[in-house]
């Protein structure tokens, strides 16, 4: 299970090589830092989403008009932790997430498998706020000034804080 930060989600990379500027770069990916969520903030309880292993690898696609893209695939260990209690819930899986970094400043996330997000109150997500976990596919899109102006998902949703009592 892979219980990635809020850009995930899936995007169909199907790069004629005629779009890219030059070959694509792979290495495995960096560590994920633990996220933690202060009580109240997500759930009444404080939570902690960490990813306790993985075997992930990134793949970095640079496009002729500058985009950048960056696909990562792998399987993971993740946990969800209530920070009051202690309950935990713990889940392995594999998944697949892309981050485009666009020429304008924007952005565009896309994942799919198991994912972690989460969404303030006014975000414009058709979860509402709160954290969860989505098993499908979740999209996201970011002005060039960093604001969410779309969040969607296709799948199942369950709530975070409900996973852990949180």
């Amino acid at each position: 299970m892979i219980l990635a930060p809020a850009a995930s989600l899936a995007v169909a990379l199907a790069l004629a090589p005629a779009v890219l500027a030059g070959p694509p770069t792979h290495q495995p990916s960096a560590p994920l830092e633990p996220l933690e969520f202060a009580p109240g903030e997500m759930c009444e309880d404080g939570l902690i989403q960490d990813v306790t292993s993985a075997r992930m690898r990134t793949s970095e696609f640079v496009l002729r008009d500058g985009t950048i893209r960056e696909v990562t695939r792998g399987s993971a260990t993740s946990v969800l932790i209530n920070t009051s209690t202690g309950e935990r819930f713990e889940a392995q899986g594999g998944g697949r997430f892309s981050l485009e970094f666009r020429t304008d400043g924007s952005l565009v996330a896309d994942a799919s498998g198991v994912v972690f997000t989460w969404y303030y109150p006014g975000d414009p997500s058709e979860l509402g706020p709160g954290a969860w976990v989505v098993m499908g596919n979740v999209h996201e899109a970011y002005d060039p000034d960093g604001t969410l102006v779309e969040a969607t998902f296709n799948g199942r949703a369950v709530n975070a804080c409900g996973l852990v009592g949180a």
